[in-house]
């Protein structure tokens, strides 16, 4: 999975770069099926976030503003705003930021 989520990752940076540059995008026929298959899995629901508890994360970013990395978990938002501080300390060239998780749906 975590090479998926690294193609995914790249090929819209591909693409976004080559949308500011005003250039047409050269991709591979996997990078095409890749997409294809990540958008049709998206549509009939297949694809699903990890259920997790109600509470909040702290995430570290990209530059296209997607979740690069999971930092912490948790539900008690004392502990959240502790451990995006203590994130921003250990990582400060990176964004962090601190997210509301919603209940998991049943």
């Amino acid at each position: 999975m975590a090479w998926t989520t690294d193609h995914v990752r790249k090929l819209a940076n591909q693409l976004a770069v080559s949308l500011e540059e005003g250039s047409g995008g050269e991709l591979t026929p996997e990078a095409v099926n890749l997409a294809l298959t990540t958008i049709r899995a998206h549509r009939r629901g297949l694809v699903r976030p990890p259920e997790a508890p109600e509470g909040f994360q702290v995430d570290a970013i990209d530059d296209l503003n997607l979740p690069r990395e999971v930092l912490a978990i948790t539900s008690d938002e004392n502990i959240a705003h502790a451990a995006l501080a203590q994130a921003k300390r250990h990582f400060p060239a990176r964004t962090i930021v601190l997210r509301r998780r919603p209940a998991p749906a049943r």
